[in-house]
């Protein structure tokens, strides 16, 4: 059999590309946001505005229309004899492969550097803002002296109850909205040596005098909070909130006869309330890497009732 045989028994591959045009948009996206979260000046903030301008440019560069090139005029002279046969048929165009097309290619180029530019441009902006207010606002720096200071909050989740060797003790989760008298609103975790009476729902708006130091690391918050005297209620929780606490509340009752471990893991994994959930599982989750299984329950939760 000849090679020209063969050949026409071949297929022709007209299964379509793969579209790889969103992973150098994801790749700026985290990109951005992991250098941003790190860099807590002013001078992220200036790339991240010229980061955005040749998104911009790259744009206007992509939907600027192709310049149209005039041909070569032939020589006057006589008329060309008109052809007595058909010309063959053209070769494929590039209009009906626009891929092919040169002109296209480098649109789609501009377009997709332009769609990673404006997105890493968004995500480092948030992340090197939260970066700053985090570690620059007032609350850190008060946080960095170890400060007493006076702090208006809302409770932003359920409060958890952990032990030490001074006993027991509440982890309250808060949003800090103002700290001797000065406008702020930043994440915040309150450890107070009295649990009972830090029984709130979220939502609830709360003043305290606490001794500030910073936080974890490995944490969102802007500082930690030591909280020895009971708090004032400012306002009490919104509607949606109070009949979510007496949903989860049910929940718990449900479950008060089941063993420690059973009792504080059916609540995080149905509507993420790890409130009641051992330290030693909490521990085991996160050893394993199934620790995203409540939080992500919980947020889904606190962002619909919200």
């Amino acid at each position: 059999m000849s090679l020209t045989a063969i050949y026409r028994f071949v297929d022709v591959d007209h299964r379509p590309r793969r579209d790889l045009r969103l992973v150098p948009v994801l790749l700026a996206a985290y990109g951005a946001a992991w250098v941003g979260d790190g860099q807590a000046t002013y001078a992220a903030l200036l790339l991240w505005a010229v980061c955005g301008a040749a998104g911009v440019a790259l744009l206007v560069a992509a939907r600027r229309p192709p310049t149209p090139t005039t041909a070569a005029q032939p020589a006057p002279g006589p008329p060309a004899p008109t052809p007595r046969l058909a010309p063959p048929p053209p070769p494929p165009s590039h209009r009906t492969n626009p891929e092919a097309d040169p002109r296209t290619r480098t649109k789609t180029r501009r377009r997709t550097l332009a769609a990673a530019c404006l997105i890493a441009a968004g995500a480092g902006t948030a992340a090197t803002t939260r970066a700053i207010a985090t570690h620059t606002g007032p609350l850190p720096r008060l946080a960095a002296a170890h400060a007493q200071a006076a702090a208006d909050a809302v409770v932003t989740g359920d409060p958890r109850i952990a032990a030490s060797l001074h006993g027991p003790f509440a982890i309250v989760p808060v949003r800090v909205e103002r700290v001797d008298g000065v406008r702020v609103r930043l994440p915040a975790t309150v450890l107070a040596s009295r649990p009972d009476e830090w029984r709130f729902l979220p939502s609830t708006r709360v003043r305290f005098t606490a001794r500030l130091r910073p936080a974890r690391p490995d944490t969102p918050d802007a500082a930690a909070l030591s909280v020895r005297r009971p708090p004032q209620v400012l306002a009490g929780p919104s509607m949606l909130q109070s009949l979510a606490g007496r949903l989860r509340q049910g929940l718990r009752d449900a479950c008060a006869g089941l063993p420690a471990d059973p009792r504080g893991l059916l609540p995080g994994l149905v509507i993420g309330d790890v409130s009641q959930e051992p330290a030693g599982l909490a521990a085991a989750f996160h050893v394993t890497g199934l620790s995203h299984l409540t939080a992500l329950i919980y947020r889904s939760t606190l962002n619909s009732e919200v």
